[in-house]
């Protein structure tokens, strides 16, 4: 009777670390981010940032390739506030109802070009930017940027361009 009481508890407190993210109304929650910049088009800095925010091990892996100075890897964790401050900034943002690539209408060539693909719940949605710096003025980049700086928050060096 113990053992089995014991077994039982051991159940039930591996199902509480598991990192079960549905809501009590069964809704997934999970929230998966994949971010990546090219800081001046093909020859120059490139990133790439996976956060999962699962409930459990809320961390992000970043990779990026420094054109002069080679790659850089690493795991940022992302504390309780951190984590919903990037759930918040993607509500605040309405980052689904952004459209899908925001640019003005340039040739392509030389510029920095940054995206994030968020994914929460069963729920995705990708949204690139092409020269973030000739959008200063639209709602749309300033709503991108929400969710791009609270990615990047915990990361110990950002792209720059």
């Amino acid at each position: 009777m113990r053992l089995a009481n014991l077994t039982l508890l051991l159940i039930a407190l591996l199902g509480c670390a598991t990192g079960n993210t549905q809501s009590e109304s069964g809704v997934d929650e999970r929230v998966v981010i994949h971010a990546t910049a090219a800081t001046a088009g093909l020859y120059s800095d490139r990133w790439d940032v996976r956060l999962v925010l699962d409930g459990d091990s809320d961390s992000a892996k970043y990779e990026a390739f420094f054109f002069e100075r080679g790659p850089l890897k690493g795991k940022a964790w992302f504390w309780d506030r951190d984590a919903i401050a990037v759930r918040s900034a993607i509500e605040d943002s309405d980052f689904f109802s952004l459209p899908g690539r925001l640019t003005n209408d340039l040739v392509e060539l030389h510029k920095a070009d940054i995206a994030l693909t968020v994914k929460v719940g069963g729920s995705e949605h990708t949204v690139s930017i092409y020269d973030p710096d000739q959008l200063e003025a639209q709602s749309e980049k300033r709503r991108f940027m929400l969710v791009w700086d609270a990615v990047f928050s915990r990361l110990p060096v950002q792209p720059e361009w």
